[in-house]
């Protein structure tokens, strides 16, 4: 099965961008966010009574302790781990590509548009349902969708081309967020490197 280890990574550096990794961005529809996991989405993180526990003992400068904090850490990898790798099926998922892209992709817009991308991909790809009957594009990883996508890579085995129809939806799933918010077109450039 794919690598969780190496999507994670690789995610870290769009969600920290070599920064401390916390930022509280007026402009961000998730406010406080700490490694990509915002408070608004994600009040009940154990990660946030940390975080406060730090503003409590360094209230001039917290942020800078926060990478440091193994306890806190982890629990923003397990967060990642459980909420995002399987939640989406990337942890039946084969191919360390697909499964990072779909894992990046839930991580930046949410789990069930990450694998209603994938859904889509895989009907556009049946071929009028000669290879696969239509699944329900319904942001749920389930039997269907494994079956689909199995069927898909034994017909054709073409990852990239999958790739490019889901990386298709999410840019235009980032135009449409800034044509309803002009103001989170200074999001961008960064949400575009991730496509």
């Amino acid at each position: 099965m794919a690598d969780f280890e190496k999507a994670f990574q690789k995610t870290m550096e769009f969600e920290t961008g070599g920064s401390l990794g916390y930022d509280n961005d007026p402009d961000d529809p998730g406010g406080e966010t700490f490694f990509g996991l915002t408070r608004r989405y994600e009040p009940d993180w154990p990660g946030w009574s940390f975080i406060d526990g730090h503003k409590l003992k360094y209230p001039s400068d917290f942020a800078k302790h926060l990478k440091n904090d193994p306890q806190l850490m982890a629990q923003v990898k397990n967060m990642y781990l459980e909420k995002y790798w399987k939640k989406t099926g990337c942890d039946k998922i084969a191919d360390d590509n697909l499964a990072s892209e779909i894992f990046d992709s839930a991580v930046n817009i949410g789990t069930k548009s990450a694998v209603k991308f994938l859904q889509t991909a895989l009907n556009a790809l049946n071929r009028q349902e000669t290879l696969y009957p239509d699944i329900a594009e319904d942001g749920v990883f389930g039997a269907d969708t494994v079956s689909a996508l199995s069927k898909y890579l034994a017909v054709s085995n073409d990852i990239g081309l999958l790739l490019k129809i889901v990386n298709v939806l999410q840019g235009n799933h980032y135009i449409e967020i800034m044509r309803n918010n002009h103001k989170l077109e200074k999001f961008a450039r960064g949400w575009f490197k991730r496509v």
